[in-house]
């Protein structure tokens, strides 16, 4: 398998985001005991995420990655390894979900990835997702709807536009 060096961005699965998530990685350690780190991620995509660890996993290792303020966690195997540069003790690791999704709960995420039903966005409240969560499928109008009023609260937020101001330019539009 390709390590993330040698891969070119239009050779990836998918949109890799420069993004730091606080996250917990668990897994098992060689005397069978329950090991954790709490790290942060540097990129993460709708595959993965390259993770900065302070222990050093083996290739192929399994591990559990929870994403605590959200509520979310999900099996992912240790595809490449790489040790930081400058002696600061710190691996780079790349985790491969076990379900390629939103599991950062990104707002707006790149137009390569998709927003299974059933996996709420960041500040949503969590739920399980549906057992078809990987297929790809057209937006239903209840997630147009969510988008929508995600939209127009940036606008509000942002003092750009208010939802009376929208509904007032909508009506004059129809």
């Amino acid at each position: 398998m390709a390590t993330s060096e040698s891969m070119s961005d239009d050779m990836r699965r998918s949109t890799r985001l420069a993004l730091a998530v606080p996250v917990e990685v668990l897994w098992q350690g060689a005397a069978g005991e329950q090991v954790s780190e709490n790290a942060t991620t540097k990129l993460v995509s709708k595959h993965g995420a390259c993770v900065m660890l302070e222990h050093r996993l083996e290739l192929g290792a399994e591990v559990l990655l929870q994403v605590p303020h959200l509520d979310r966690e999900q099996k992912c195997t240790v595809i490449w390894v790489r040790e930081k540069a400058g002696g600061k003790q710190k691996y780079e690791t790349g985790l491969e979900l076990e379900h390629c999704e939103n599991f950062w709960g990104i707002q707006f995420p790149p137009e390569d990835w998709t927003v299974p039903k059933g996996v709420p966005l960041a500040g949503e409240a969590s739920e399980t997702a549906s057992p078809d969560h990987h297929q790809p499928r057209s937006p239903d109008p209840q997630w147009l709807g969510a988008m929508l009023n995600a939209l127009v609260d940036v606008l509000e937020e942002k003092a750009i536009l208010s939802r009376a101001e929208l509904s007032e330019k909508l009506k004059r539009m129809s």
